[in-house]
């Protein structure tokens, strides 16, 4: 019988938590124990934290039920002003609201025989991200050399090529005729031969006839001087 009642347990547990929202935790009082007088449930909420949303299992046997109660009624095993009452064997209860939250089984020996149960429910959690961490700077070790940084390198701006202007082309001007007035030349003419035969002889008066006359005559004379002077 026994068994039976510990496997039925277990298997309302897995029920619950699969039946249960993700986000919230499920909490099964007194563990394997469940919610009986063999159960340590004064030192069980010690390692656990509780906050709004989570779910608090209370699995028990016939003989037990699950009262929520103040602190007075906590104090006292007295249920009389329960807050929440019930015995269905497998009590399931949400955490609404933040404080202190009581609990204590309706029978009077099991609750002064340490079926009662105190728990403290803290506000939701928020998650935040992670703060950013800046990557750790390492000094450099002093024997290591210290090597100036490369000067920058500026490619040379290209020379400017100047070419010279082409020279200007002027046509020449034509010259300007100039005039002068001729003047009368003053130089005295050279004699002509006529004048010269005139002069020799006046006798010939210029006429062809008389000029032939006269070069014979020269002639003559010429020819007679040479003879003269050889002979």
């Amino acid at each position: 019988m026994a068994c039976r009642f510990l496997l039925l347990l277990e298997l309302t547990t897995i029920l619950a938590l699969l039946v249960l929202p993700c986000e919230a935790t499920t909490y099964m009082v007194g563990d394997l124990a469940g919610w009986d007088t063999s159960a340590d449930l004064s030192s069980w909420p010690a390692t656990k934290h509780f906050y709004v949303g989570d779910a608090l299992l209370f699995q028990y046997s016939q003989y037990h039920n699950v009262n929520e109660v103040d602190k007075e009624g906590y104090r006292n095993c007295n249920a009389s002003n329960a807050i929440l009452t019930s015995s269905n064997g497998n009590t399931s209860v949400t955490l609404t609201t933040t404080g202190e939250k009581y609990f204590i089984c309706g029978v009077l020996s099991h609750c002064l025989g340490g079926m009662k149960l105190q728990i403290k429910v803290l506000g939701k959690i928020t998650s935040s991200p992670p703060p950013q961490r800046s990557p750790p700077q390492f000094p450099s070790p002093p024997w290591l050399p210290q090597f100036p940084s490369p000067p920058s390198l500026q490619s040379p701006s290209p020379p400017s090529l100047q070419f010279p202007s082409p020279p200007s082309r002027q046509s020449p001007s034509p010259p300007s005729p100039t005039f002068s007035p001729r003047t009368p030349s003053t130089t005295p003419s050279s004699p002509s031969l006529g004048n010269i035969v005139d002069g020799l002889f006046p006798q010939a008066n210029g006429s062809l006839h008389g000029l032939r006359c006269n070069l014979v005559l020269v002639l003559c004379c010429c020819i007679g001087g040479l003879f003269w002077i050889l002979f």
